[in-house]
């Protein structure tokens, strides 16, 4: 197993300057007016290497308006990927991920060590979110674009129940720990990477779980996150759900998101029980 682990690290150290190319992101703010008479203060991200996902020197771009918001609103919605992790219906394929709230939270050890996880993450409550498209719009007003806080690429957006969302913002974590997916084992340990190395170079899919419950140990911390964290890596999973949707009922795109419709709200159900055991999970990319 450590042999596994060095030639992941040395896999990483290889991997570093491919993180400098992959894009940029940008956060734009403004007031929503919807068609229902409804308004709100709202903003959605666009991520990528595309126009709007780059600001000048002053701050700004060509969407940097009411009308280039909108426009870029449209944009994004033809993108059919935005925050598929969220979403909970197919429905939800071809409209925007607009956010009425959004914490950003850099995780810190009880214990400190004079070391500190840099990683900015993105959490959001159940209800600090929704999917929209143009024709719901009747007007957005402009109000600022600023780069993103958060890890954009190699961490998403979790949402955080209003019971755990105090203890996320206020309280330090006890004990952390890495779980990367092999095949349909859940390999655990909480020095795989130095903090934070993880976010920036790390392979592949994976999570990185806080636990803020003082009667749960490393070695118990190990075991919950292999019991429940390869149930989301089950192939049976699956093959089940090809099964019941083939792919040739969709073209290529859609089946493909809808599959990560499907798998996101089984992966839900895993990561809202280890919260009400006091542990957050956040899933997590690799960018090779």
């Amino acid at each position: 197993m450590k042999k596994l682990f060095v030639n992941i690290s040395v896999f990483v150290l290889f991997c570093n300057p491919l993180f400098a190319d992959l894009g940029s992101s940008v956060v734009y703010h403004g007031k929503f007016h919807l068609k229902n008479g409804q308004s709100f203060n709202g903003f959605f991200e666009y991520s990528g290497y595309e126009e709007g996902t780059y600001l000048d020197d002053d701050g700004s771009n060509k969407f940097c308006s009411s009308k280039g918001m909108f426009q870029l609103f449209k944009i994004a919605q033809n993108r059919m990927n935005n925050g598929r992790n969220l979403m909970t219906s197919n429905s939800e394929i071809q409209k925007v991920l607009v956010f009425k709230g959004l914490h950003y939270i850099v995780t810190k050890p009880l214990k400190d060590n004079g070391r500190h996880d840099e990683v900015i993450y993105g959490v959001t409550a159940k209800d600090g979110f929704l999917f929209l498209d143009s024709t719901q719009v009747k007007s957005i007003k402009f109000k600022y674009a600023e780069r993103n806080k958060r890890h954009w690429l190699t961490t998403r957006i979790e949402i955080v129940s209003a019971t755990f969302m105090d203890t996320l913002l206020h309280k330090r974590y006890w004990n952390h720990l890495i779980a990367i997916p092999f095949d349909d084992e859940m390999r655990c340990d909480s020095i795989l990477y130095q903090e934070g190395e993880i976010i920036n170079d790390g392979p592949g899919e994976g999570y990185i779980l806080y636990n803020y419950n003082s009667n749960i140990n490393n070695a118990e911390l190990k075991r919950l996150a292999k019991a429940k964290l390869s149930i989301c890596r089950n192939n049976k999973m699956l093959k089940n759900y090809l099964v019941k949707h083939p792919v040739w009922k969709d073209d290529e795109t859609y089946h493909w998101l809808k599959m990560q419709i499907f798998l996101g709200k089984e992966i839900r159900k895993t990561l809202d029980w280890f919260q009400s055991k006091g542990i957050m999970v956040f899933r997590i990319n690799g960018t090779c």
